[in-house]
């Protein structure tokens, strides 16, 4: 995610796209929690895939990432579940 996207996650569909959580600290990821809460996320919004394991899985991410940031020449986009 654009980290202008990430301190203003309404800037774009409503703010209605994912962040994800991951860590072993579960401590750490309510500070975390808590302080995307005051960026204007919203719980719904915000999905805990684990422990530490998890990062990895978020950085796979980046290749189609950058695929779409290219093709939108933007980095304002992020990714939505629909379920």
């Amino acid at each position: 995610m654009w980290c202008g996207l990430m301190v203003n996650p309404t800037m774009i569909g409503e703010g209605k796209h994912v962040n994800y959580i991951c860590g072993n600290d579960s401590g750490a990821k309510s500070e975390v929690v808590r302080l995307l809460k005051t960026f204007g996320w919203k719980d719904e919004n915000l999905i805990d895939i684990g422990d530490i394991s998890g990062a990895r899985a978020t950085e796979s991410t980046l290749l189609i990432w950058l695929r779409v940031m290219g093709t939108l020449q933007t980095g304002a986009f992020n990714f939505s579940f629909v379920k």
